[in-house]
């Protein structure tokens, strides 16, 4: 079983130091709602806790999550936009600081920040430096049309958001931004084949 420690209503496990998995947008606790998201739909990326916390149990690796609704603060955007209130940029900078601690502590670390869309395909996001075209490609060989690939260069639509910009600058660290269909997340079957695959491709990567 995961093993879990509860600090700050965010939930941090105690595993090897080589990969980390990120959960920021799957949170069900509201309050103080930011002002943004009284304008604009702030809806989560359901069923992202629970293939990252499958995924991390795989893995045996560490995982963070964010136990707030983005409507409440947004991990995945920076300081500026990502909350309205102190309570927000309390646990915001907490979330930051727990995934710099993890970098801190590691000579090499892979990074999975895990997201959900609404569209057919997987968008593998990165800051542009390295092209995620060999992870693509295995996923395709899976069955999940993924972009990029080394048939399809093209950056996705979501292509990598701030922890995706932020972390890949820290030398030894790589961050994958995973955009997981509905199809995948909603449907238990699906959701379980593809963490059982993904953790077997995830586990080669960069080596």
């Amino acid at each position: 079983m995961i093993r879990i420690t509860i600090l700050m209503l965010i939930s941090i496990n105690l595993y090897s130091q080589d990969i980390l998995v990120v959960i920021s947008h799957d949170g069900d606790f509201k309050i103080l709602e930011r002002d943004y998201c009284k304008d604009n739909k702030c809806v989560n990326d359901s069923y992202t806790k629970e293939i990252g916390y499958e995924l991390a149990d795989r893995l045996k690796c560490n995982l963070i999550y964010n136990y707030f609704h983005r409507s409440t603060v947004d991990m995945n955007r920076s300081p500026k936009l990502a909350y309205d209130s102190k309570i927000g940029e309390i646990f915001y900078n907490e979330f930051h600081n727990r995934i710099k601690s993890y970098i801190s502590n590691s000579d090499s670390l892979i990074i999975l920040d895990i997201h959900g869309h609404i569209g057919s395909e997987i968008m593998l996001g990165f800051d542009g430096t390295e092209p995620l075209y060999k992870l693509g490609d295995e996923l395709m060989s899976e069955g999940y049309y993924t972009i990029p690939n080394s048939n399809n260069t093209t950056r996705p639509k979501f292509g990598g958001g701030y922890i995706t910009e932020t972390y890949n600058t820290h030398p030894g660290v790589k961050v994958i931004q995973i955009e997981l269909p509905k199809y995948i997340r909603f449907n238990k079957i699906k959701r379980n084949k593809f963490i059982e695959e993904f953790s077997k491709i995830i586990s080669k990567y960069g080596t």
